[in-house]
């Protein structure tokens, strides 16, 4: 299936992007490199000023009375649902209706390319190309975990377009396994970048669902009481000070 995006790859862009493409062995990220840059900008525009208008018309004082910190984490969630929305609704409207990709087993559809596919890792990379942006410029909201994610994520979807050659799935092994060996390996550079992205992002994920479930408990655990002795002092007190009796103190032993 051609990439349905409803722009063409612009020429100056596929050009000036061709050189770190090559570099990297990206072969696709040049005729995918405009749908990046069009949803971190799509997001862009949610995240302001589209999330405060919408705010402010639904929730109304609530929204302006946040401190800038709830208001920022609150507009980043926004864009965020509307992201993983759109991206999954996408998703699998291709599943249903890329014939090529019906085609494909397994094996092609984890190492094969079609243009559908493209667009979808093209939009998912662009949210997390926002993402860092975002995170790096509201490190005193956000913190260093959510940056790590952002830069692991964008590298992960970013090498995607490294084992989706142009040319699909059922032409790129013809005549290429004659020339593998037990020594094939993949680049030292590309194994170890997976290796600490998929370390990073677990770990975040755990880490960031034990602190959820720590929130989730908290509002369900009654506080403990310190001050229950002063509040006994004081009402004894008081009752003292109504009666107009002198208080007694007692001597400690």
């Amino acid at each position: 299936m051609k990439d349905p995006f409803f722009i063409e790859p612009l020429p100056w862009l596929v050009k000036a992007t061709q050189p770190l493409a090559d570099y990297f062995s990206l072969p696709t990220l040049p005729i995918h490199v405009h749908e990046v840059f069009a949803s971190a900008l799509l997001y862009s525009v949610i995240y302001y000023p589209v999330s405060p208008l919408l705010s402010r018309l639904i929730v109304g004082r609530k929204y302006l009375d946040l401190p800038r910190k709830r208001k920022i984490n609150w507009d980043a969630h926004v864009v965020s649902l509307v992201q993983s929305t759109l991206i999954n609704a996408l998703a699998l409207w291709v599943m249903f209706v890329d014939e090529e990709r019906s085609q494909m087993d397994w094996q092609a559809r984890m190492w094969g390319y079609t243009g559908a596919a493209g667009m979808i890792q093209g939009l998912a990379a662009g949210y997390f190309l926002w993402d860092l942006v975002v995170t790096s410029c509201n490190m005193d909201v956000f913190g260093f975990g959510t940056l790590a994610h952002a830069i692991s994520a964008l590298f992960v979807y970013s090498l995607g377009f490294e084992i989706s050659p142009e040319t699909g799935a059922i032409l790129a092994p013809t005549g290429v396994m004659r020339f593998a060996t037990d020594a094939s390996t993949v680049p030292t550079w590309l194994a170890v970048t997976y290796l600490i992205s998929n370390l990073t992002l677990n770990s975040l994920n755990f880490y960031w669902f034990v602190m959820m479930i720590h929130a989730v408990r908290k509002r369900f655990q009654p506080a403990k009481s310190t001050d229950k002795p002063a509040q006994i002092e004081s009402s004894s007190t008081k009752a003292y000070a109504r009666s107009g009796q002198p208080r007694v103190r007692r001597r400690k032993a």
